[in-house]
């Protein structure tokens, strides 16, 4: 029981340097061995990591099924904080795969367990998918950027470098105001100098880059995509070198490039996105591709 206590330890601490793939085979290693050893409540607290682990490595289809059953084995088994945790990754791979409904009810009842365990430091990890799926369906409103403004004052309160940089590139993704969306981006540089949490240095360069390449700033959305590379090299990901290549590839198209090779990489990416059901990130290539 030590040992896959550890294990989940090692994956935890993986996780928060960012180090996804490592995080992965940890996580997977205290699951075996709980199976092994009959650590059936264990197991169920750790099994959500995987899935949320599996989706920096573009295995949306795969990630989805492990939440679900993630999902499953917590219901199972009464344990509602791992539930809570496993309605928040279905959600976020729902979001993905382009499943908003869905993702939406999974979201809601996993706040409605934050609310009843007191899980405050979770709020607004719900909050800002919740934001994400209802800008998905209605665009910026009034009421999805001032929810996220509460998120950002609930992460202020509960410890910004847990979620904050991941919370204020949500904002500047919802908000409508262009001003207010680049005033987001650069409070969550500043927080990324100090010590965080390493799902935010993924989160914040993409939504960064979703920004900038609305905004048409094509100088930005490469420099975000630059400090994303920068931050993964110690182990690179399949994901963020799909989200590298297509901010590089929208960014050279945006300013008029139309070479060969511009257009073959993104139809490159295209393909990707379709294989791996990235459906959130695709549109925007189709688009390219189309004009």
């Amino acid at each position: 029981e030590c040992e896959v206590r550890a294990l989940s330890g090692l994956g935890d601490a993986y996780y928060s340097r960012g180090r996804m793939i490592t995080s992965l085979d940890y996580f997977r290693r205290c699951i075996d061995l709980c199976r092994v050893h009959g650590f059936g409540r264990i197991a169920v607290g750790n099994q959500y990591m995987v899935a949320w682990n599996r989706l920096y490595l573009t295995e949306m289809v795969g990630a989805r099924d492990d939440a679900m059953a993630a999902v499953e084995s917590a219901v199972q088994v009464g344990h509602r904080r791992a539930e809570m945790v496993a309605r928040l990754t279905t959600g976020r791979v729902l979001l993905e795969l382009g499943e908003v409904s869905e993702a939406e009810t999974h979201i809601e009842r996993g706040l409605s367990l934050a609310d009843s365990l007191g899980a405050n430091r979770f709020k607004p990890f719900l909050v800002l998918h919740l934001a994400r799926a209802q800008f998905a369906q209605q665009g910026p409103t009034p009421e999805i950027a001032a929810m996220m403004e509460e998120a950002l004052e609930i992460s202020r309160e509960t410890g910004i470098g847990f979620l904050g940089p991941w919370v204020l590139g949500t904002l500047a993704l919802v908000h409508g105001d262009a001003a207010r969306s680049r005033a987001a981006l650069g409070d969550g540089e500043k927080l990324l100098q100090g010590d965080c949490v390493g799902h935010n240095y993924y989160a914040f360069y993409r939504d960064a880059i979703e920004v900038m390449l609305r905004q048409e700033d094509w100088d930005e959305a490469e420099r975000y995509a630059a400090e994303l590379e920068d931050y993964v090299r110690p182990e690179p990901l399949p994901w963020s070198d799909f989200v590298i290549a297509r901010a590089r590839a929208l960014a050279g198209h945006g300013r008029g490039e139309k070479d060969p090779a511009i257009v073959e990489t993104l139809r490159g990416l295209q393909r990707q996105a379709t294989e791996a059901r990235m459906t959130v990130s695709q549109a925007a290539l189709d688009a390219a591709l189309a004009g």
